[in-house]
């Protein structure tokens, strides 16, 4: 599929939550159905990451950048120690 490619996905009762399905909200035997769009498609792990950080809410965005930078900032804190 190319970026930017529409799709449909089909999910059969037995991939899905069965016989017993989920509450109130889906019932038991029932097909899923989901419309899919591939916004992009990533080359590596820092475009993986942030491609999955502009899909969250604001507040765990934040938390996400805000531990990111934690990390990134200790590990340069470290290093200049070493050298």
């Amino acid at each position: 599929q190319l970026a930017y490619g529409k799709r449909t996905l089909k999910i059969p009762p037995q991939l899905a939550y069965g016989d017993r399905g989920a509450g109130d909200v889906i019932p038991g035997g029932a097909h899923l159905q989901f419309e899919c769009e591939l916004k992009s498609i990533a080359n590596n792990v820092i475009e993986e990451k942030m491609a999955e950080a502009s899909s969250m809410n604001p507040a765990k965005q934040f938390l996400y950048v805000f531990v990111a930078g934690s990390i990134i900032y200790d590990v340069l804190k470290y290093q200049m120690h070493v050298i």
